[in-house]
């Protein structure tokens, strides 16, 4: 009783103790995201735009599959800096557009993704460091300062609006292109017909950031693109490491997990100390002996088709006076007679009679040629009775 109960204290102090490490190594943290994500709170994330189309009533959700399995006509998709876009996906999405939907991307170098042709600013075009000099003990440093504002506005108007612009590259204003932003450098925004679809490529990403969306006059320039998406909004997250094939196993907390995991640990070891042997495993008698059911029924066949019955129970004679070796001390070659005196000091009447009559029959039978299949069961039978009466002594 001692014993048993010691295994379950120990059991249950493993358990406890695997809890214990743990809940010590879990990090509460919240894991790093990576820019961009619409269900990221961070700075660079983007949840501020997608809670803002909610309450605005539009049915905004997470597109977490690759593009070929995109919903059928009158659907839209936010890209927002995708990053591993394939020029085969590429073509998926844009033959998506021409079934009669609409893509909104923000991406700061659209070259080959888009259907926008686009051209490097070059380096004179590009505006000077805005990096501002602070003297610290006597030495010069460079500090960075914020991304300067620049001026942009819209074809064939007067108004003026403020904000930043990271993108080495303008859009190329070509046929059928309608133009939405521009600077003094060149288109920022367009939009295009594609087929049933249309195509709106913003090169300011940084303007759907949470910290960013309203800075300056960003949310002036995307809330009206935004608003014109039609039918539900899927913003893409398949292409920032995102996929619904990552399991079932996602949705748990971390620390729920290793919980279970020293859960599960521990039953596999109970259920090995409760199963398993710890000694030598008893072997049955006719395994060792007649090697096993299987090969017994095949020599008793063999010896019932031949017909050889005397040579049958001779080889039960033999076994038996190997067991009264062993049990009685008594040599194999010994007489009758021996036999018999041990037996009448060690069993009934009954049983001895039995025996000495086996055994006369048997000397007799050995001196005629033939002997019946009958007389061969019977004493097959008073045989097994006598190795079973001196195996349990």
């Amino acid at each position: 009783m001692y014993k048993r109960n010691k295994y379950k204290f120990g059991l249950a102090a493993m358990i406890v103790l695997f809890v214990v490490i743990g809940l010590l190594t879990t990090r509460n943290e919240a894991p790093k995201q990576p820019a961009y994500v619409s269900f990221s709170a961070a700075p660079d994330g983007t949840k501020a735009i997608k809670l803002l189309l909610q309450e605005k009533g539009h049915i905004v959700k997470e597109w977490k599959q690759p593009w070929i399995r995109l919903p059928a006509q009158g659907q839209s998709l936010l890209l927002i800096e995708p990053e591993g876009v394939g020029s085969k996906e590429m073509k998926e999405l844009l033959q998506w557009v021409e079934d009669g939907n609409h893509l909104l991307l923000f991406q700061r170098n659209p070259i080959d993704k888009s259907p926008f042709a686009t051209k490097e600013l070059d380096k004179a075009a590009e505006k000077p460091s805005s990096d501002a000099k602070t003297l610290v003990k006597g030495s010069l440093q460079l500090t960075p300062s914020p991304t300067p504002l620049t001026q942009i506005h819209a074809p064939d108007s007067s108004e003026f609006y403020r904000g930043e612009v990271t993108s080495k590259y303008r859009i190329k204003p070509e046929k059928d292109v309608k133009v939405l932003w521009e600077d003094d450098q060149g288109v920022l925004a367009a939009q295009t017909k594609r087929g049933e679809g249309s195509i709106t490529v913003f090169l300011t990403p940084d303007w759907l950031t949470n910290d960013k969306i309203l800075t300056a006059s960003h949310f002036e320039m995307v809330w009206s693109s935004l608003l014109s998406l039609q039918g539900d909004i899927w913003v893409d997250e398949y292409h920032h490491g995102y996929d619904t094939g990552s399991g079932l196993l996602a949705v748990y907390p971390g620390w729920l997990l290793i919980v279970y995991v020293q859960l599960l640990l521990a039953l596999l070891f109970w259920l090995w100390w409760k199963g398993k042997r710890f000694g030598s495993i008893a072997v049955p008698r006719e395994w060792v002996v007649r090697r096993g059911d299987e090969t017994l029924l095949a020599v008793a066949h063999w010896y019932q088709r031949s017909g050889s019955h005397k040579a049958a129970i001779l080889n039960q004679e033999r076994y038996f006076r190997q067991m009264i070796q062993e049990r009685w001390g008594i040599r194999t070659n010994a007489s009758i007679e021996e036999i018999l005196t041990f037996a009448e000091r060690k069993w009934e009447h009954v049983r001895f009679k039995n025996l000495q009559s086996l055994l006369y029959r048997l000397e007799e039978m050995k001196q005629l040629e033939g002997y019946t299949t009958k007389q061969f069961v019977q004493d097959s039978h008073v045989f097994t009775e006598m190795v079973q009466a001196v195996e349990k002594e």
